[in-house]
């Protein structure tokens, strides 16, 4: 029998070997059996999953998609180049895709062609549930308030514009005994790209969004608000304002990953938060390209109070400001 400097089993021989069932699932994961059909020698040598286990896949989305996509930039720049300067470009390379960093080399950006205001009116009826005692009050009851589809599209207007085409954001108050939504505005991006964008179906694609979040209420906020909801479509023609996802159609990342603390409570409450989020296109639309697509259109939208996520305020209301662009890796 041989042991390695830590005292670990290297090799070892026997006959007629039998591990008690109790130990056999121990021994499976470090142990490998090797039977000598000759001579039925069992040769026992170390598992070398044991020592490099396959590396685990869940990994935050960025991460994994920065990873991604510098091993598509190293094969397609840099397939000549050594072991260790590929291992440190790559290093590199996601350090700068996670800041939201982009170099000209080897990369397309776009900005977009058209900003738009994407209006819903809300259903709102009085909730039948039962809520939690520790956020009741008699005189600002819960109620359902459901986005059904978008009433309006038009150009963004000035910040504080109200009905009939409000500045993107939402705005809710009590009336009759309970909390309503009053409408809810999300941002819609344009993009043009080039022809041949969509031409590699694994050509990597990255947004790059900035967001602020205005916030003020009577009373206070919670930490649903700083949500963000984010929806990704690519289509042939300019015009998407009839084949859009409307407000039952966004894709909303999980709350553990988006939600924010927010400021104490206190009478007359504001609070504004500025964040950057950094997404592959393929995050939200996984399909691979297709080579006649010509745009992509980007929904961007705070998350409502839906009348029950409203932390007892008589008012309150939000204003969205973003800006957006979109990185296409170049494969030359």
């Amino acid at each position: 029998m041989l042991n390695d400097c830590h005292g670990g089993l290297i090799l070892s021989k026997g006959f007629g070997l039998a591990i008690p069932p109790s130990l056999a699932a121990g021994f499976a994961a470090v142990i490998r059996p090797q039977v000598r059909v000759a001579d039925g020698q069992v040769i026992l040598s170390r598992n070398p999953d044991a020592l490099f286990p396959a590396r685990s896949d869940n990994r935050p989305a960025i991460l994994r998609d920065a990873h991604s996509a510098a091993d598509w930039l190293l094969s397609h720049h840099f397939s000549g180049v050594s072991a260790a300067l590929a291992s440190d470009l790559r290093a590199s390379m996601v350090t700068d895709f996670v800041a939201g960093v982009f170099d000209s080399v080897h990369w397309f950006s776009y900005n977009p062609w058209r900003k738009l205001a994407q209006l819903s009116m809300p259903v709102c009826v009085p909730s039948t549930g039962t809520p939690n005692p520790a956020y009741v009050d008699p005189l600002k009851l819960q109620s359902y308030c459901k986005y059904i589809s978008s009433s309006d599209t038009y150009p963004v207007p000035a910040v504080g514009s109200v009905l009939p085409q409000p500045y993107p954001g939402w705005s809710g108050s009590v009336s009759g005994g309970y909390f309503q939504d009053s409408y809810h505005v999300q941002r819609v991006f344009t993009f043009p790209v080039s022809v041949g964008a969509f031409q590699l179906p694994d050509r990597p694609a990255f947004f790059v969004v900035d967001v602020t979040l205005s916030f003020t209420g009577t009373s206070g906020g919670n930490r649903r608000w700083p949500n963000v909801a984010i929806a990704v479509r690519r289509h042939r023609l300019v015009d998407t304002r009839d084949t859009v996802p409307d407000a039952t159609l966004w894709y909303v990342q999980p709350e553990r990953k988006w939600r924010l603390p927010v400021a104490a409570k206190t009478p007359g409450w504001s609070q504004t938060i500025t964040r950057r989020l950094i997404f592959s296109m393929r995050e939200f639309d996984g399909a691979d390209f297709v080579p006649n697509d010509k745009y992509i259109s980007l929904w961007l939208s705070p998350v409502p109070p839906s009348g029950r996520y409203f932390s007892l305020n008589d008012s309150c209301d939000c204003s969205f400001d973003a800006s957006a662009s979109v990185f296409f890796a170049k494969n030359f």
